[in-house]
């Protein structure tokens, strides 16, 4: 269900004129949503390779795909540092509590969404700025 949502996101993104560390060209947000939906394939195509065990499903690819269409290349790194970050601290959480071990499935998309929720809200003033300049560059080399 994400990928009609990115097509219309990359459409889209014609007719708007976003600023600040929000302003995502269409070349950008086409580019963000192969790498989003590129990092997670890699991450389950490796782990398969290694374990022989399912890492995690396709909704989380398609979600950080199109989250990437939305916010660009540059922020699909900080969702995903973040989101790791969240997933880590609710695994601890619930080992110190008794209800998960170290094999215990955490769902991963609440993970993303909400690291996605904190970038558009409180990116600019975590990364004090640089994403946006580089976010500048970027859009100039493409």
């Amino acid at each position: 269900y994400a990928i009609p949502p990115m097509f219309l996101g990359i459409l889209g993104l014609w007719g708007l004129g976003y600023e600040g560390h929000l302003a995502v060209t269409p070349q950008a947000s086409a580019l963000g949503a192969v790498v989003g939906g590129g990092v997670l394939l890699l991450l389950i195509g490796a782990w398969w390779v290694l374990r022989r065990v399912e890492a995690m499903g396709f909704g989380d690819v398609k979600l950080l795909a199109l989250i990437g269409c939305c916010l660009g290349v540059m922020p699909v790194a900080f969702v995903l540092v973040v989101a790791s970050l969240i997933g880590s601290v609710a695994g601890i959480l619930l080992m110190i509590r008794g209800r998960g071990g170290l094999m215990t499935q955490l769902p991963f998309g609440p993970c993303l969404s909400l690291a996605a929720i904190v970038y558009v809200y409180f990116g600019d003033a975590l990364l004090g700025g640089w994403m946006t300049k580089l976010a500048v560059v970027w859009a100039g080399s493409l």
